[in-house]
């Protein structure tokens, strides 16, 4: 249930803020285990800067937690109308992008800020400099912009990374055509010295006509060469089918599971597991293709992320079926641009039986709860009514 921003920091006064803070709706607060991380998750049916956003972190953590250690993050989203366009927004948001980049890395941001930006139909195309820095950054600067464009600002496009040559590269380049020319000059000059000496080369001896008939009845008569066929990128597999129940990777998980609730920031690595309640697959660059799915153990829910390539993606999706259950090996870490821990790197994933305790009414005498709420109730139901009979049934209750 949303609820207005000044309805729960109602003590928030900003004259600057105020416009911004009251269409601001609040979807969720949630905190670590520590209790020293507040997530806050607001709405806003337009788009804020971020420097707005800094500011609402600051004001709360000053009016509310002044004196604890506390760490506010607010995540946001736009509830945008159609008239935007990926251009338009990204004209509109761009120093806050850049911003945000900055304050988090200096080396990406440096990065980004010479990269071209070509907006296609759907797609947005950013066309960095082609250096070894970049190559190691690029996944996180199409993470960036994901997060950007599809979660915050909820707009469908695709994000395609593509390289220019680095502005050094030109004066390199053209350092190795003066070295060439200059080669090419010497080359002349010797020439031209031993041709005042009397020192020629000795021309090839010419062949005779009936010497150059054969050549040419024999290029005639020569079998034609093979077609080219152009080989299919191969991929290395990304599991070993051998194993039993595992879905990825290539080592059964051996050890035991930490529940979700007890993960946290720097926690490394870690085994997971749970049932997985959403799952969507986005094609990215290069042929990739990022998996994106949510597993919850029913303690908390975590975010889990996989690439791989393109060809495979398909296969392994439907190995990852939502409402299935799954144990994870990977390492979790906090991700500075969604303010979320996210599970990533993942090395092992392994299919498991459901593990949820199932209820069971012993009792000789049953008893029925007579009053429930199921989805026909107006606001607060969530059960289906279908369901209801059936665990009924289930526990032995008579009609």
């Amino acid at each position: 249930m949303e609820k207005d921003f000044l309805e729960i920091f109602s003590r928030i006064d900003d004259d600057s803020l105020n416009p911004i803070l009251k269409s601001a709706k609040i979807i969720r607060i949630s905190t670590n285990k520590t209790k020293d991380k507040m997530r806050i998750y607001l709405r806003f049916n337009s788009v804020v800067p971020k420097q707005s956003i800094w500011k609402m972190e600051k004001a709360i953590k000053q009016e509310y937690f002044q004196h604890e250690n506390m760490q506010i993050n607010i995540i946001e989203s736009f509830q945008l109308s159609d008239v935007y366009t990926s251009e338009s927004l990204f004209d509109m948001y761009k120093d806050s992008i850049f911003e945000e980049v900055q304050k988090i890395s200096g080396v990406t941001y440096s990065i980004i800020k010479k990269a071209d930006f070509d907006f296609l139909s759907g797609t947005i195309v950013i066309t960095l400099e082609d250096t070894a820095i970049a190559h190691t950054r690029e996944e996180e600067i199409f993470h960036i912009f994901s997060v950007i464009f599809h979660d915050r600002c909820n707009l469908d496009v695709k994000i395609e990374i593509k390289f220019k040559d680095a502005m050094g590269s030109k004066y390199i380049k053209a350092q190795e055509e003066k070295i060439e020319r200059a080669i090419d000059n010497i080359i002349e000059r010797v020439n031209s010295i031993a041709s005042e000496d009397g020192v020629t080369e000795e021309a090839p001896p010419k062949k005779s006509a009936s010497t150059e008939k054969k050549a040419e009845d024999k290029g005639k008569n020569a079998p034609a060469a093979e077609e080219i066929v152009e080989e299919k990128p191969l991929y290395k597999p990304f599991r070993k089918e051998n194993i039993p129940n595992l879905l990825f990777g290539f080592k059964p998980i051996s050890d035991e599971p930490t529940p979700i609730e007890d993960v946290f920031d720097g926690i490394g690595e870690v085994v997971l597991r749970g049932q997985i309640t959403f799952i969507e697959s986005r094609e990215v660059r290069n042929n990739k293709t990022i998996i994106s799915f949510n597993i919850s153990d029913f303690t908390d829910t975590l975010s889990c992320k996989i690439f791989i390539p393109t060809p495979q993606a398909p296969e392994l999706e439907g190995l990852l079926a939502k409402g299935s259950f799954i144990k994870v090996f990977g390492t979790v870490s906090f991700d500075d641009y969604s303010k979320d821990i996210c599970c990533s790197r993942i090395r092992s994933i392994e299919s498991i039986p459901d593990f949820r305790e199932k209820r069971h009414d012993l009792a000789s005498e049953k008893r029925v709860e007579l009053h429930c709420h199921t989805k026909m109730s107006d606001s607060d139901g969530v059960s289906d009514i279908e369901d209801i009979l059936a665990q009924a049934i289930n526990f032995g209750h008579k009609a």
